[in-house]
Parts: C-alpha cells; structure tokens; sequence
C-alpha cells in the first residue's frame, strides 16, 4: 500500500511538472515564417517573476501601442542581398532589413538596411543573436559595431553632406530560467533568457568647411527578458519585457503567429508614368500580401494566372524567357509598390496584372485581382495612352492591300508603323492611298491630335 501510495505522488508530481526545451539553429524562424508584435508601452506589470527551473509564469492583458510584423525571407528576395553575400537568412520589420548567417553553432547579425539613413550598413563586428544550443543557463558575452553613411541629401538633410550613424552594443546573454509562459496568445513551454543590454549610439554631421562634427549621442542601458519557444511557428520570442537602468518597465511585448493563407485583398489603383517608347514605370497600392508578382503582356489581355506553390522569377527587362508564365512575362516579384519595365516596343498596347500572394511557398491571391492597360508612345514623342476609336473613325479595319483607307473627316494626317517611325504624311484628305503600305500595325494621327490604330492586312 505505501508503495502505491507513493507512486501515485510520484505521477501527481509529474503531471504538475513541464517540460524544459532546447533551442537550437533548426528551431530559428524558417524562410517564410511570419510573427506579429504587439507592443505595450504602458504596460502594467511591476515585474519579470521568479527565475529558475520549472517556473509559470502569466503575462494577459497587454495592451497593443505598437503593432508590427516580423518575417524571415531569403536574402535573394531582398533589394540589398548584394551587399551581404554571406547572408543565408533574412528578418524584415517595417522598411528595415536584418541580413543574418545562421550556423549550426550561432546565429549572427551581419549587416542591415537602415532606414532611417537610407542605406546598407556592414556591422565591423557582428551581432552573436544566440548561441547554439540555448539551455537552461546558458550564457555568452557579445560586442557589435555597426557604422552606416549616406548623404544628406538622402534622408531631407539637405544643409549636410553626409551623416553617419555608429552604434555600439556591449551585451551579456544568460538563459536564467524556464518553465511554462502564459500569454494573450497561448500557454509555451519557454526557455528565459536575460540580455543585459548597453547601447551608444553616435550620430556624425559633415559640413561644408567643418568637416565632420558630432550631432547627437546616447548611452542606454536596459534589461530584457526574453521568453523564447521551439514552437516551428514563432521560430523564437513569444514575450518579451524591457526594464531600464532602474528596472523600470519600459516595454512588453508579445509575438502572435498566424497561419499561412492566401491574402483576401489585392492590390490596387494600377497607373503608368514615365512612359517612352520602350518603357514605362508601373504604379499601385499594395494588397495585403507580403509580395506580389507583376505579370505583363503584349496585344491580348489573355493572362496566365500563377500556380500555389511555384516561385516565379522575374526580371524588369520584358521578354526575358527565365520570366515567362504562359504567354505572359513576369516583370516584378517582391514587396513594393513599382516598378521600371525596359525592354517595349513602341506604339504597343501591354496589359498588366498583379497577383498578391503569402507564404513560402507562395499562395496565391488570384480572385479580383487587378488589370490595366497602356500603349507606348512612338519613338518621336506621341503619346498613345488614349487612343480612341471612337473619335476618329477610319473604315475598313482591317484594310485589305491595296483599298483605299476612309476618315470620317477631313485633316492633315500622319501614318506611323510600330516602331514609331513616319511613313506616310497627307494634307485635306478624308481618305488615303495605302498601297505603299506593308502587312503590319499602323497609327493614324490627325492634325488635332486624334488617334486610330489600323491594320493592313
């Protein structure tokens, strides 16, 4: 009987016990992954709660202040890569990108985009983010430096020539805990890590006959308590705390992941600018995909729409076979909102389509999505954006070789080809000899600036 007895406290025990997670490279946030941060700066917590082995600890009721987004991507689908070839893993969060290299051993911060100054920077010592595998006591010490320049010019800083920022971090890691987190998301079985965090950030002005001079510097010190999860779709934090210099609550916040979907909104208001005669820049608003792709056709608005689960490769220069899907080529792939297309004939109608999508593999939003339309000009300047046949009428069209061509008023025309070269030119005519005409595609431009296409068959 005692035996039994003892037992059953044995498994009563147990049951109350959790389990204690080891984090490791494979359990990073995978290309893909997308996490929401809601962040309370006013939160109403006093404290970080016990550390040690098998704690519960509950933090509800956060309020949102701040709301953002955290996504892992391929360096490869991101504009600055290149400056950051040995980056297999990359985080963006609002406009700035974190270029990361993951190892079995550590996962290190080598470079980002700043965008605040408008430019790449290179850390001349890396950011240790963790160090593989993270257990329970865990520790390390770490140094970064990074240092990024541009012009004054390209942040509105026109009265400078150049700015430059430098920021140091001095940062002690130590996993003081784990146990069991509850947060306005779920219950985790976490592992706490505490980072003692000491960053100066120095920001350099260079003037005109002064030269460099120091326009501000900071020195920070904060404590923050991480709780972080193996959890494949969080990739890391599910909570987080900041304390300052007086352990002071400066922040909370907690990192909601959502499941992979199609987007239900695509993108929106297509317009053209910048149009020549062999390219033009295509505009929109963004959807409420991640990405999308930009999908380009010549002559026939007959579009092929993209396959779940395909990465299409895209290129700006129009024609390019690596681009093609269908008859159509893929011009953009990415999170903007334009695009510079090169590579148009001229005096030619091309129809768009944009295709929002999430997930990697990607899904496809590929209901009520958005179309457009739009001629180039000729290679002499005349904008074909609205050609309308129903203001000058010319019969027949087609017209066969040899016909005569019939206006529907008399002017002074021209006859352009394709191309946007000028082959035939008439003063007072209300119809037009067309013999000297090959087979092909021709515009017809009345002196008052009217506009036809016609076919010579």
């Amino acid at each position: 009987m005692k035996k039994t007895f003892t037992l059953f406290i044995l498994v009563l025990c147990l049951s109350f016990s959790y389990s204690q997670i080891t984090f490791t490279s494979n359990d990073v946030m995978a290309v893909g992954t997308k996490v929401y941060a809601h962040k309370d700066t006013l939160p109403n917590i006093t404290s970080q709660g016990n550390f040690g082995a098998n704690q519960t600890w509950s933090f509800t009721g956060i309020s949102t202040h701040i709301y953002d987004s955290i996504r892992a991507l391929n360096p490869s689908s991101t504009p600055y890569a290149s400056y950051f070839p040995a980056s297999n893993l990359a985080f963006i969060q609002g406009a700035d990108y974190v270029y990361l290299k993951k190892q079995s051993n550590q996962l290190e911060a080598i470079g980002a985009y700043i965008s605040m100054l408008n430019t790449p920077a290179n850390f001349e010592n890396t950011d240790i983010v963790s160090k593989f595998p993270t257990t329970y006591l865990s520790s390390f010490s770490d140094t970064s430096i990074v240092v990024g320049q541009t012009t004054g010019a390209a942040i509105g800083a026109t009265s400078v020539d150049s700015v430059r920022l430098k920021r140091t971090v001095y940062k002690k890691s130590f996993t003081d805990a784990w146990g069991q987190i509850t947060t306005d998301v779920a219950t985790f079985n976490s592992l706490r890590i505490c980072d003692t965090i000491n960053q100066i950030d120095t920001i350099w002005a260079k003037t005109t006959g002064f030269g460099w001079i120091m326009f501000s510097a900071s020195d920070s010190l904060n404590y923050q308590y991480t709780w972080i999860t193996d959890d494949s779709n969080y990739g890391g934090p599910v909570f987080r705390l900041v304390f300052n210099n007086q352990m002071q609550i400066k922040s909370a916040t907690y990192f909601a992941a959502v499941p992979c979907a199609k987007p239900n909104q695509s993108s929106s208001g297509i317009n053209f600018t910048n149009v020549t005669h062999n390219s033009f820049t295509i505009n929109w608003t963004n959807g409420q995909g991640d990405d999308r792709i930009v999908v380009l056709r010549s002559g026939s608005t007959a579009l092929t729409l993209p396959q779940d689960n395909v990465v299409y490769t895209a290129n700006s220069q129009y024609g390019d076979p690596n681009s093609a899907i269908g008859a159509c080529f893929v011009v953009y792939n990415g999170p903007g909102n334009s695009v510079t297309v090169t590579g148009l004939n001229p005096m030619t109608q091309y129809h768009v389509a944009i295709f929002d999508y999430k997930c990697d593999p990607p899904l496809y939003r590929t209901a009520q999505y958005p179309m457009a339309s739009r001629f180039t000009n000729n290679n002499v300047g005349i904008d074909v954006e609205n050609i309308k046949l129903e203001v000058l009428s010319i019969f027949p069209n087609p017209v066969k070789f040899g016909q005569q061509l019939y206006l529907n008023k008399t002017s002074k025309i021209s006859i352009y080809n394709q191309f946007g070269e000028l082959v035939k030119s008439a003063h007072n005519v209300s119809s037009v000899d067309i013999s000297s005409l090959k087979s092909g595609i021709y515009f017809i431009v009345t002196a008052e600036g009217e506009k036809a296409k016609f076919i010579v068959e």
